[in-house]
């Protein structure tokens, strides 16, 4: 979680939990369990501890790319993807285009009234 950037006139010790302040190491923070976790994984797959942490980064900047990637990419490619993409986008506002006004207006309408009728059934009742 990101912290909004701190105003001029703030305090410097505004809202940041010791686990936030980059300022400190990390370490710091780091709890026995952390330590023994990491020096069981770098005696097992004889590594240094360091190496263990790089891979570890390494493994969760991979896995965070592979979730962030749509569907269609994993179908199609990013190259085509894009493609679709665009023949999509430009195709929905050609339809839109042809659409009078009142009739856009209409369309908004039935999709609001659609969404708000769909939050007020998953509402718990109150009793």
């Amino acid at each position: 979680m990101l912290l909004p950037p701190r105003k001029n006139n703030a305090p410097k010790t505004e809202t940041r939990t010791p686990i936030d302040d980059r300022s400190l190491p990390v370490w710091f923070s780091a709890t026995e369990r952390f330590y023994k976790k990491l020096n069981r994984l770098a005696d097992e797959y004889c590594l240094s501890r360091i190496e263990v942490l790089e891979q570890a980064l390494d493994a969760f900047v991979e896995r965070h790319h592979r979730e962030r990637e749509l569907p269609i990419q994993k179908k199609v490619g990013k190259k085509d993807a894009e493609v679709l993409r665009t023949a999509m986008s430009t195709m929905v506002r050609s339809y839109w285009a042809t659409l009078t006004p009142e009739e856009r207006s209409e369309r908004a309408r039935k999709a609001a009234k659609t969404r708000y009728n769909k939050t007020k059934d998953n509402e718990a009742p109150s009793d």
